[in-house]
């Protein structure tokens, strides 16, 4: 089942085939396969993280993020290549329930690059890791799951077997600068000061 107008809404923004979207690969600082014929690569710059998906379908492609593992208030994006016209589709959306994701209001995620070739679609995208829509999940020095499914077209609608979770820390090893580590950085140097300012005291 399509999501009514929010196809035709991309299509407003610009037409384009999948093969004009190709671009040069970059590799990422992460990869993980975390489930069969479904790989992702990610990388985090400052308080922006970047996402390549390459996964073994010429239907949609979902991934999402949530820190139980369920489908219930995951934070998902959704994309592919429509077969009928080579035309792309590409969505920020969320899950309520185990049913078909809604379209966020606010479209946090930015498409980079979508393409499909020999039967792999690969997708990448970026977004800040703090986005704040409520519709999102914030992305954390912490445990959490993607999510996954596919689609055996592009109708999205259910995805039967074609889906897994995935336990990870997306931001282990990853160098960041966010507001929020900013602030721990500045308190921790403020702490450090002010222990040496009491031993030099303690000298006078």
């Amino acid at each position: 089942m399509q999501i009514p107008g929010a196809r035709d809404r991309i299509r407003v923004f610009g037409f384009y085939s999948a093969s004009i979207r190709r671009e040069k690969a970059v590799k990422l600082a992460r990869e993980e396969t975390i489930g069969p014929g479904y790989k992702v690569r990610w990388e985090v710059n400052n308080e922006t993280i970047t996402f390549d998906i390459e996964a073994n379908t010429t239907g949609y492609v979902g991934l999402g993020f949530n820190k139980n593992g369920s489908m219930t208030n995951a934070d998902i994006v959704m994309g592919g290549v429509d077969d009928r016209d080579n035309s792309t589709y590409f969505y920020d959306m969320h899950a309520v329930g185990f049913s078909r994701p809604i379209e966020d209001e606010h479209q946090d995620y930015k498409l980079l690059n979508l393409t499909q070739l020999n039967g792999v679609t690969r997708l990448r995208f970026s977004r800040n890791l703090i986005t704040g829509d409520p519709q999102d999940t914030d992305i954390k020095l912490e445990d959490t799951y993607f999510i996954w499914a596919t689609g055996l077209s592009d109708n999205i609608g259910y995805h039967g077997g074609n889906r897994g979770k995935f336990a990870v820390n997306i931001l282990a090893h990853a160098k960041t600068t966010t507001s929020e580590q900013k602030r721990g950085k500045i308190l921790r140097t403020f702490k450090s000061n002010k222990k040496h300012i009491i031993k030099e005291n303690k000298t006078i």
